[in-house]
């Protein structure tokens, strides 16, 4: 007797078993290795290795973005001197060029920074130790594209990492606020501040924060940010 056919559902199996052996064996001519299957503390000293290369390029890129020259080793290389240095403006382009690049780069590295990293010890730490003396130091640049990066820097601290430097947030608040108001402050950099402030402001959160750890803090050594916002602009207006 002849035997009755297979039911579908077992047809339709054995027919997806034989797609999966012809790709399997298709991925393999084709140099195709699977995937390495790691144990728990492979991964932890995976993620490890590479929390260290961001702390490091971190790092870096807050040195570039502070250096006002560029190496005088570099300058005086003479494979590169003759094909960089045609004259002497082109120092200036490549400094402006080099911290440009490297704000632009910090910048992207502080609003995308994922909630694990950006809540450990040494980021917060590098961030203290290298950013904020690097917003200082380009802050106060007559350079359009420097001064606009310096300040989004500074937005993402204040959104992102104020609960954490708050110190430090209220120094980097106090010189900008001071630049706003200086005299001898250019057009730009007034707009920038004021660029800065009202973007701040618009988030009712922030706001509330910072009159809350500055304005109605107890410690003297913090500045009324609030109340000085709120002369800064004041006294703009009326200039």
């Amino acid at each position: 007797e002849n035997s009755p056919p297979p039911p579908p559902q077992a047809a339709n199996q054995n027919n997806n078993n034989e797609h999966d052996d012809r790709e399997y064996d298709e991925q393999h001519k084709n140099g195709y290795k699977p995937p390495v299957r790691r144990s728990q503390s492979q991964l932890v000293a995976l993620l490890a290795a590479l929390h260290s290369d961001c702390f490091l390029v971190l790092e870096e890129l807050c040195n570039f973005a502070a250096k006002q020259k560029v190496d005088r080793s570099f300058i005086q290389s003479q494979q590169w001197s003759s094909f960089l240095f045609s004259n002497k403006n082109d120092l200036d382009v490549i400094n402006v060029r080099s911290r440009s690049l490297s704000l632009r780069l910090i910048n992207s590295a502080m609003n995308s920074v994922g909630a694990h990293l950006s809540s450990t010890k040494k980021w917060i730490s590098l961030i203290r130790t290298y950013l904020v003396p690097t917003l200082c130091a380009n802050v106060t640049s007559t350079i359009e594209s420097i001064i606009q990066m310096a300040m989004n820097i500074f937005k993402a601290l204040v959104h992102r990492f104020g609960h954490h430097l708050v110190s430090e947030v209220g120094v980097l608040f106090d010189s900008f606020l001071l630049l706003a108001s200086s005299p001898n402050s250019t057009f730009q950099q007034k707009l920038e501040v004021l660029k800065v402030l009202a973007d701040i402001c618009s988030d009712g959160r922030t706001t509330v924060s910072l009159f809350l750890n500055y304005d109605c803090s107890n410690q003297a050594t913090r500045p009324k940010v609030f109340q000085r916002i709120i002369s800064t602009v004041e006294q703009i207006n009326n200039t």
